[in-house]
């Protein structure tokens, strides 16, 4: 798969990769596949408490990953899949 692009939208989420192994997104050809998405502030990492915030967030943070890797952002959405689940020490392994 030469075309295979890996892409992260912040200093942030770079060290998110390092320390889980995946990319914020990938692109192939005029594909974009975002995972891994969260609420977080994309240059200091803080979450809000708030859920509507957090929620926010969440899709900016969608929007940055698809423009990063140069997309147009929701606009060229066409499907969402969404699982949840809590960012602990032990999801990520620790």
């Amino acid at each position: 798969m030469s075309n295979l692009k890996h892409f992260n939208y912040s200093l942030f989420t770079g060290i998110l990769t390092e320390q889980s192994h995946y990319s914020q997104a990938v692109r192939v050809a005029d594909r974009i596949e975002c995972s891994g998405q969260g609420g977080w502030d994309p240059t200091t990492g803080a979450i809000p408490s708030d859920l509507p915030a957090k929620i926010e967030q969440v899709f900016a943070n969608v929007d940055a990953c698809l423009r990063s890797a140069g997309g147009k952002g929701w606009s060229q959405v066409y499907g969402v899949n969404l699982y949840t689940t809590e960012l602990t020490e032990e999801v990520f392994g620790a």
